[in-house]
C-alpha cells in the first residue's frame, strides 16, 4: 500500500505470459512504448503499405483504428507506416484495417475500390488457452 498509495495514476500494461514482452497499454497511453514498438518493427520490418520498402525504424507507428475513434495502443492495432503512406491513409481516401487473427496483415482499399493485402514478414504467435474437454470421465483418469 505504501508503494501504491502515493501514485498519481495507474497504467494498464498487458504483457506476454512467458516472455514479459509488452503487448498492450490499452487506451491509457497513445505513444507506443519502446518494447511494443520493437515488437511491431520485428513483426513488420518495413512500411506496411503495398509495395513500400521503407525500413520500419524510419516509419511512424500507426494505430489502424485511429486513437481518436477508440483505437488502442496494442499489437493488434499497430503497424509501421512511412510518413507518406501514413498521410495517404488518413487524408487520401484509402481505408486500412488490420485483419483479425492474421498475425498483423493489413487490408488496404483504394478510393477506387481495389483491395490490397499486405502481410508482415513475421507472424507473432497468438496464444489461446486450450479448450476445456468435458468428455473426460473418471474411467479415463491418468493415474
Amino acid at each position: 500500500r505504501e508503494l501504491c498509495g502515493g501514485a498519481d495514476g495507474w497504467m494498464r500494461v498487458l504483457t506476454h505470459p512467458e516472455t514479459g514482452m509488452v503487448l498492450s497499454v490499452g487506451r491509457d497511453q497513445y505513444r507506443t512504448p519502446a518494447a511494443l514498438r520493437r515488437l511491431v518493427e520485428w513483426r513488420a520490418p518495413t512500411c506496411m503499405a503495398p509495395g513500400c520498402g521503407t525500413p520500419a525504424r524510419r516509419c511512424q507507428i500507426d494505430h489502424q483504428l485511429a486513437w481518436e475513434h477508440g483505437g488502442t495502443t496494442e499489437l493488434t492495432n499497430l503497424g509501421p507506416l512511412c510518413v507518406g503512406h501514413h498521410t495517404i491513409k488518413h487524408h487520401g481516401g484509402w481505408r486500412v484495417r488490420q485483419i483479425p487473427d492474421s498475425g498483423g496483415a493489413l487490408e488496404w482499399k483504394s478510393p477506387g475500390g481495389r483491395r490490397f493485402v499486405v502481410r508482415p514478414e513475421r507472424k507473432v504467435p497468438v496464444f489461446r488457452p486450450a479448450p476445456d474437454d468435458d468428455r473426460t470421465s473418471e474411467a479415463t483418469a491418468p493415474f
